[in-house]
């Protein structure tokens, strides 16, 4: 009997959780509350909650604050993502990927990228100069993306918001 009631007690205890956050809805409010970019002077502000990656152990979310010249052009990108998790090693590990890619974007000129774990979230914040951005290598080195240029090579902030809501994420005008 004692085993019985053991055994129940394990699977409550199971089934009502031990973590800190456990459930999308509080991973997904926390994360939300949590993005805190300069969105002054933005042209758009695009936001994205996934949960896609939660049976992993973590959720992501992220804001981007898009601005542009009068002709349309995108000037400047500034971006901060947030993975959210009760496992340290998974948050270095994602950490790990982060770094790695932005590392091989360095090459493009333009970008600066600091990565920060504190407690359970990983913050990546990113501000790419599309002033400086040399998109003649990007564009060798990923054809995909002249689909994204215009005739003259540059980013538009047009084709910015299309690039992200492609990807699901939200975009508002401001």
């Amino acid at each position: 009997m004692k085993k019985k009631i053991w055994c129940l007690g394990v699977a409550l205890l199971l089934l009502s959780g031990c973590e800190e956050k456990n459930t999308k809805q509080e991973l997904e409010t926390e994360l939300s509350n949590q993005i805190n970019i300069d969105t002054n002077g933005a042209v758009a502000v695009c936001t994205v909650d996934d949960d896609t990656n939660l049976q992993q152990g973590y959720v992501t979310g992220a804001k981007f604050a898009i601005f542009g010249d009068e002709k349309g052009l995108a000037t400047k990108l500034i971006s901060e993502q947030l993975a959210t998790s009760n496992d340290k090693e998974l948050l270095q590990r994602l950490q790990d990927n982060y770094k790695d890619t932005y590392e091989a974007m360095s090459q493009y000129d333009g970008y600066k990228v600091s990565t920060k774990i504190t407690g359970n979230k990983l913050s990546v914040l990113t501000e790419i100069d599309y002033t400086k951005l040399d998109t003649e290598t990007m564009v060798g080195d990923n054809e995909s993306l002249q689909t994204y240029l215009n005739e003259d090579k540059k980013y538009t902030v047009d084709s910015l918001k299309a690039m992200l809501v492609s990807v699901g994420v939200t975009c508002t005008d401001q």
